[in-house]
């Protein structure tokens, strides 16, 4: 329908979510870049681009035209889709590297992971940490909220094992799903109904 090419960016694309109006991309140098598409006239328009974190994909708020992201690896940060205006910056604690992002399905909460192999739950109206999930033996790659937002799924750089923990019950551990024998995990997720997981 319309090409989105950016002749100052020649870095490959490394993530893609679509919005009602158009689509965030994350390049694998690290910057964020959201397009403004009309597909009744074929056009699109490049509205903001943020420089980030390499190999970390920015994730659209589901409610509100923002999106998080990796301004640095040491802190995440809440973007205007359409201005590119910085609405907050986290720092992290203790040194922590942020690896990846995802919102939660009714915008009130996020996961970040770290280079440390843990997964923290934030409020994101208090910008506060909620719980901490502390079980993979290597940076976490990716993580991902079911739709229905019962639970949360995650992978290790380090290990062929899903980890998928409750969000009602947070004091449980994770119940352990094995992928391919010898085989690494670069991406997670879930069907649109929550039902079954998908990694790859």
């Amino acid at each position: 329908i319309c090409s989105l090419i950016n002749e100052k960016q020649d870095a490959s694309v490394s993530g893609v979510e679509f919005t009602k109006e158009g689509v965030l991309l994350t390049r694998s140098n690290g910057v964020a870049e959201y397009w403004k598409t009309d597909l009744l006239s074929h056009t699109c328009e490049l509205k903001s681009q943020i420089p980030g974190t390499a190999g970390i994909n920015a994730s659209i708020h589901p409610l509100n035209p923002y999106f998080l992201y990796g301004p640095t690896n040491t802190s995440w940060g809440m973007y205007n889709l359409e201005t590119g205006s910085k609405l907050c910056q986290i720092e992290l604690e203790n040194e922590d590297e942020l690896t990846c992002v995802t919102v939660h399905p009714d915008g009130l909460m996020m996961a970040t992971g770290s280079t440390k192999g843990e997964i923290k739950i934030w409020d994101i109206r208090n910008q506060s940490v909620v719980a901490t999930f502390d079980g993979h033996a290597g940076p976490i790659k990716s993580i991902k909220f079911s739709e229905k937002a019962i639970h949360l799924v995650s992978s290790s750089a380090n290990e062929n094992i899903l980890h998928l923990w409750s969000l009602k019950k947070l004091n449980n551990p994770p119940q352990q799903l094995v992928h391919k024998q010898g085989s690494k995990i670069s991406s997670v997720d879930f069907d649109p109904f929550g039902s079954y997981v998908v990694s790859a």
